[in-house]
């Protein structure tokens, strides 16, 4: 089967309260990509980085993927939580969360009948 993307779009991660790197999520029919803005980029362009692709920091197999979740930062409850079966938790702040746990459940379902 072919890769093909689901969905993509503005992905923060949340590393902790104080500390979130601007990203980019891009979510296939076989992982979760995760690209970073480097600092460099978000000076020069600002709030407009957002727009931007970003460097690739890791991924995430579906099949390494025990569940997905909603969690908080600061005042915003748009938190999308990414536990794996290994036990890793990922937090990314996200536009658009009903979609993105939509597209996940979807995926999750389909490759858990697998």
């Amino acid at each position: 089967m072919q890769e093909k993307i689901v969905m993509e779009g503005l992905a923060n991660r949340v590393k902790s309260t104080f500390n979130v790197q601007n990203g980019r999520g891009i979510l296939t029919n076989r992982r979760f990509i995760y690209s970073r803005h480097k600092l460099s980029k978000i000076i020069a362009i600002g709030a407009l980085v957002n727009l931007t692709q970003g460097d690739y920091e890791f991924e995430i197999p579906l099949e390494d993927i025990k569940g997905i979740s909603r969690g908080k930062q600061g005042f915003s409850s748009n938190v999308l939580v990414i536990e794996t079966k290994g036990g890793e938790v990922y937090k990314f702040a996200v536009t658009k969360y009903l979609e993105w746990e939509i597209a996940f459940n979807n995926l999750l379902a389909g490759s858990a009948a697998e």
